[in-house]
């Protein structure tokens, strides 16, 4: 199983497809498309329109938890490696228990996890990159 501590406080599990709704996966896809969009086009600003702002994470490259827009806009050269870039684009996503949404990977000793964190209102916005230890 993997898991990972996360933006959430809580160990976030994508082991298993979870039922979702119709409108939950559409909600999810749309802001995904715009994701992959933004950074395919390195457009910072329109990935940082569907971005959770205040509550945005990037554990790695030591930027952490609770990312400004301004902080993610000076930093979205280095957050968005080739890598993460590959991921994001054909990476195989997850509903996890949350209702949130995640595409992960894993490298080394870590598990990385593209968070895509569900809004009260049902809408989905990008919520970061979560990383925790490999199991």
């Amino acid at each position: 199983m993997i898991t990972a501590m996360g933006i959430f406080g809580a160990r976030i599990s994508l082991a298993q497809e979870i039922p979702q709704t119709p409108a939950e996966l559409t909600a999810f896809k749309k802001i995904l498309v715009q994701v992959q969009q933004g950074v395919a086009e390195n457009n910072p600003e329109k990935v940082a329109a569907v971005s959770n702002f205040p509550k945005f994470a990037w554990e790695d490259q030591n930027l952490g938890d609770d990312l400004s827009k301004d902080t993610f806009l000076k930093n979205f050269s280095k957050m968005f490696t080739p890598e993460i870039k590959t991921k994001l684009a054909g990476g195989k996503y997850h509903r996890t228990v949350y209702g949130d949404y995640g595409i992960e990977w894993a490298r080394k000793n870590n598990d990385y996890i593209l968070l895509f964190t569900r809004q009260s209102d049902g809408s989905y916005q990008f919520g970061g990159l979560a990383v925790g230890p490999a199991d």
